[in-house]
């Protein structure tokens, strides 16, 4: 991205540098210049802006996120004590030692009737900490989104930090994490992800 203070800097250098050589009218016309010049670039910058902060769509998984960039979509079938449920995921890696993630299983409605959304979510917790060998956990709370409830937690394993937030909305289960080795992710970085998922309507049919 293209930073403003410095080709300001620049022509502000020039303007001063001419001293009382420059006439009035040479002074504004560069004033006008430079003026012209920053506000083209910050067009430009906030064109930039907009296109980095675009956010992810997926249509079959209703919801909207900031990833940053392209994110590798795969299915699997996942075992659960009910049966087998097929998991949808978003995984774009950043770098090496991060990785940001989103998640969508559909449970069967029956047991989402037959059982407390505590439980689906706190089951929900379990099996994601278990299969990533977590056993350390620095952070767990209740949050919603839209008025469906959830559950936010942060827990580790050896150098491996991980950053979990879960949504049941009717019977379908979001996950929504941040993976990364050698710490949490930077809390703006975090907040910036995690704020930014956001749940979009079913498209009448």
């Amino acid at each position: 991205m293209k930073k403003l203070i410095v080709p300001a800097l620049v022509l502000s250098v020039s303007l001063f540098a001419c001293g009382g050589a420059v006439q009035a009218e040479e002074i504004d016309a560069l004033n006008n210049d430079l003026m012209s010049a920053v506000e083209e670039l910050a067009d430009e910058v906030e064109e930039e802006a907009e296109e980095e902060s675009e956010l992810y769509h997926s249509e079959d998984g209703r919801f909207n996120i900031n990833f940053l960039g392209e994110p590798t979509v795969k299915s699997e079938m996942v075992p659960t004590v009910v049966g087998n449920i097929e998991m949808t995921y978003f995984l774009y890696e950043h770098s090496v030692t991060e990785a940001y993630m989103v998640a969508y299983s559909d449970y069967p409605s029956e047991l989402v009737k037959q059982s407390s959304v505590a439980e689906i979510l706190a089951g929900a917790k379990k099996g994601s900490s278990t299969n990533m060998g977590i056993t350390s956990f620095d952070l767990e709370e209740d949050i919603e989104i839209n008025g469906n409830p959830g559950l936010y937690f942060k827990g580790r394993t050896g150098t491996i930090h991980a950053e979990y937030k879960l949504y049941m909305v009717e019977n379908r289960l979001y996950q929504v994490a941040i993976l990364r080795d050698g710490g949490y992710s930077l809390p703006e970085r975090s907040d910036d992800f995690f704020n930014s998922f956001e749940l979009i309507e079913e498209a009448a049919e």
